[in-house]
C-alpha cells in the first residue's frame, strides 16, 4: 500500500488471504475500508471431505509425501472437492494449479499451512473490528463448511454473510460473475 501510494482500501480476501486482510483491519482500521471475506476458515480445519493431498499432508510426519509427490491426478482431484459444481473445473484452472505448485517452495508452504489448522482460530479480536464486512461464502464448500461463515458473521460486529448457493471453496474462481456480483453491491454500500 506505502508503495503504492494507497492511503484507504477495500481489502479482499480468500481463505488465508482473508485472515491476513482482518489482522491488518485490526491493526490499521484507518486504512481499510472495508474487507470482503471469502470461505475463511474459522474454526479447527475438520473438512466434511478432504482431498487426498490434504490428507495426507496433515499426518503426522508425512507431510514430506505432500511436498515431493505431487502429481497432477491428485491436484485435479483436490480442485474437484473444491467446487460445489465440479463440472465448472476447466483443464487450464487445474494446469495453473498444477504449475504454480511446482514453484518452489509452494508445496511446503502447503504442508506448514495445513499444519497450521489443526486449532481453531482465536476470534474474540474480530468483536473490535469496526470496518463495513462483507462474507461471501460457498454454501457446498466440503473444505470449510458454510458454518464457518456464520461463525464469522456472528463474530464480526455488523458483518453480512451471502452465501452462494451452488458454490464451493473458490466462489470467485467457480463464478467469477456471481462473486462479483455480490461484492459490487457491497462497495456501492461504502462511504468513500
Amino acid at each position: 500500500m506505502q508503495h503504492l501510494g494507497l492511503k484507504r482500501v477495500v481489502l479482499v480476501g480468500q481463505g488465508l488471504g482473508a485472515q491476513l486482510s482482518w489482522q491488518l483491519a485490526l491493526r490499521q482500521p484507518e486504512q481499510v475500508a472495508g474487507l470482503v471475506l471469502l470461505n475463511a476458515g474459522a474454526r479447527e480445519f475438520l473438512p466434511e471431505s478432504a482431498p487426498l493431498l490434504f490428507t495426507l499432508a496433515r499426518l503426522p510426519g508425512a507431510g514430506w509425501l505432500a511436498e515431493g509427490l505431487l502429481p497432477r491426478r491428485l491436484v485435479e482431484q483436490a480442485l474437484q472437492q473444491a467446487y460445489g459444481q465440479p463440472v465448472r473445473l476447466r483443464a487450464a484452472t487445474v494446469e495453473r494449479y498444477f504449475e504454480l505448485s511446482l514453484r518452489e517452495g509452494n508445496r511446503s508452504a502447503l504442508v506448514d499451512f495445513l499444519d497450521q489448522r489443526r486449532t481453531p482460530l482465536d476470534l474474540a479480536p474480530l468483536s473490535a473490528l469496526r470496518v463495513p464486512t462483507l462474507i461471501v461464502w460457498g454454501a457446498r464448500d466440503r473444505l470449510l463448511p458454510i458454518e464457518d461463515g456464520q461463525t464469522l458473521a456472528q463474530a464480526i460486529p455488523g458483518s453480512r454473510l451471502i452465501p452462494l448457493t451452488q458454490l464451493g471453496h473458490l466462489p470467485q474462481e467457480e463464478d467469477g460473475p456471481a462473486s462479483l456480483a455480490a461484492v459490487a453491491d457491497f462497495l456501492h454500500t461504502l462511504k468513500p
